[in-house]
């Protein structure tokens, strides 16, 4: 009755089937007259194999559990662009100049929606992530850009939107959602890179789409594909064999197609 979709569940199941295995196996069948006779060869020995049983099971559950909180690290980061939109009518982007250039990242704008208003007062606004003040301020990164997976250089995230000149951000001009003409179920606007792409957190840097290859520095954290906020505030886990035009589709937000993953 386990639920084989689920991997804490899918675990459990082949720890009990590879415990059922050599449980079998130490069994020892004999004949005593008229009878079969199985003599059970368990012992103080047994325990470490027992113990390397199990650890395929607990490697895979603590690997679903950091998945898990990554996908809620991105889910809280939709909400605060949420609330944002809620305040503002427009989606949180990068702070720019007067002249169009970025001064500071779109994770800086939404700190006043995560409970993180004093650290957003500390900011000078006017000027770039690596000036002298705002560098400083680098070390301070909050707790819920920090990956739950991969040990980053300090003030690093792997939390990035999808930007590009057809997508939703990393250009200047507020977004409205009534824009997204795809809908925002069926488009991308957070992924979770892989650490070779992480980025400081401050700076106006996200994922650049290549259209090309849409999962160029993506899904190497876990083999089983890379967490991905939609606009619409679901989180998904996107496999890495997914078809590179349907991702690239889910990528943009007006392209016209209309792919649906499976929740």
């Amino acid at each position: 009755e386990m639920d084989m979709s689920d991997p804490v569940q899918k675990a459990t199941v082949q720890y009990a089937y590879r415990l059922a295995d050599y449980f079998e196996e130490q069994l020892q069948p004999t004949i005593e007259g008229d009878q079969l006779v199985f003599d059970a060869n368990y012992g103080i020995s047994s325990a470490p194999i027992l113990t390397a049983l199990l650890l395929p099971a607990v490697q895979q559950a603590r690997s679903a559990a950091r998945r898990v909180d990554s996908m809620n690290r991105l889910r809280n980061l939709m909400l605060a662009m949420h609330n944002h939109y809620d305040s503002y009518k427009h989606l949180p982007g990068n702070i720019y100049d007067d002249d169009g250039k970025p001064l500071l990242s779109w994770r800086v704008q939404i700190l006043p929606f995560t409970e993180e208003y004093a650290l957003y007062e500390q900011f000078k606004l006017d000027e770039p992530w690596d000036s002298e003040h705002n560098i400083q301020l680098v070390e301070l990164m909050p707790e819920f850009l920090q990956s739950p997976d991969v040990d980053l250089e300090p003030g690093k995230t792997i939390y990035l939107a999808v930007s590009g000149d057809k997508m939703t951000f990393g250009k200047p001009g507020r977004v409205r959602l009534e824009t997204i003409m795809d809908g925002t179920s069926r488009t991308i606007g957070l992924v979770e890179s892989n650490p070779e792409a992480a980025v400081i957190w401050t700076k106006p840097d996200d994922y650049e789409v290549d259209l090309n290859d849409p999962l160029k520095a993506l899904g190497c954290i876990r083999p089983s594909g890379f967490n991905a906020a939609f606009l619409d505030g679901s989180v998904r886990l996107i496999s890495p064999d997914i078809d590179l035009e349907t991702l690239l589709m889910l990528f943009m937000p007006d392209d016209g197609g209309v792919p649906m993953l499976d929740r």
